[in-house]
């Protein structure tokens, strides 16, 4: 995760029966262009300021909206093969 692109709307949704992570810089253009391409199960909280994704994923990890196993793992599986800073955190703390 070598960008600097900042985010103020991050969550998960589904589509052809895969759960993954979804960034934006809008809450309701997100929402809007997921509906339109089919996603379903979309839950996206609107974050107070703009963050990395390696500070949103954080901030959805403990999340109560996001606790399903599907969200789980689509967090942890992006955070192991995008986030490798994050990634190295949680396998000091949690085992794989």
């Amino acid at each position: 995760m070598a960008t600097s692109k900042t985010y103020n709307t991050v969550g998960t949704s589904s589509w052809g029966g895969v759960t993954k992570v979804r960034f934006g810089n809008d809450f309701v253009t997100r929402f809007k262009i997921l509906v339109k391409n089919g996603h379903e199960d979309i839950q996206l909280i609107d974050l107070e300021d703009d963050f990395n994704k390696g500070e949103c994923l954080k901030m959805i990890m403990d999340h109560p909206k996001f606790q399903s196993d599907e969200q789980q793992t689509a967090i942890y599986d992006f955070v192991i093969n995008n986030a490798y800073d994050i990634g190295m955190d949680l396998k000091e703390t949690v085992d794989f």
